[in-house]
């Protein structure tokens, strides 16, 4: 194995550069996932692939040395989309020129655009469990909202038929405050009634007695 294929393995497995989609599906696991992240996973996978299809002896020693370092250095950005691929962007550069197989290239980035779909519906797939969790707890609290809602409609029905009753009336009965008052006028005219009887009563006696003295 020639130092240029060595060092185009050591790229490919063995540096950060490998690491790389474990280390964002570990880190953005709670997150939500931009273009961004699902670009780095497109051009990781298209370099990747683009990589072991080019023939090692056309790229410059120096050109795979970079690329290894650079690989490596790409784990320090994995918090840093836009950095990330700012240096896998680097990395294409390096080695686009040396890409002479324009199937190879086709193919990569069939692979690139499978991997970049994978990753999406995934993450929506992530998405409308968070939706379809949230709406089943949220459901419940609705319905007893409603629930909630419609006694509170009865219960102010309740009132307004009350106070009606109370105060106000109907054409086929009086309110209550008014028949508290005409009660309170009958045992009123009932009282005086009563006092005016007591007071005639007490005449009489008085009347009486003065008779029997006279007698």
């Amino acid at each position: 194995m020639s130092d240029r294929d060595e060092l185009r393995r050591e790229f490919v497995n063995e540096t950060g550069w490998a690491d790389i989609p474990d280390r964002l599906a570990e880190h953005y696991k709670n997150n939500e996932k931009t273009g961004e992240y699902f670009r780095v996973l497109k051009v990781h996978e298209y370099i990747t692939k683009i990589l072991l299809a080019v023939d090692p002896d056309l790229v410059p020693l120096q050109r795979w040395k970079n690329c290894r370092s650079m690989g490596q250095d790409c784990l320090n950005y994995i918090s840093n989309l836009q950095q990330l691929n700012s240096m896998a962007d680097e990395i294409l550069e390096s080695i686009a020129p040396f890409v002479s197989n324009s199937k190879d290239a086709a193919i990569a980035a069939g692979h690139a655009f499978s991997r970049y779909k994978s990753e999406v519906e995934k993450e929506l797939n992530r998405l409308g469990a968070l939706v379809k969790e949230a709406l089943d707890e949220l459901n419940p609290r609705i319905e007893d909202a409603t629930k909630n809602l419609q006694k509170l409609e009865e219960l102010k029905s309740e009132i307004e038929k009350f106070r009606t009753e109370l105060f106000k009336g109907s054409e086929e009965e009086e309110s209550i405050e008014s028949k508290i008052r005409q009660t309170g006028d009958n045992i009123e005219k009932m009282h005086n009634r009563a006092k005016r009887y007591l007071e005639k009563l007490l005449g009489r006696e008085k009347e009486d007695e003065k008779n029997d003295r006279f007698d």
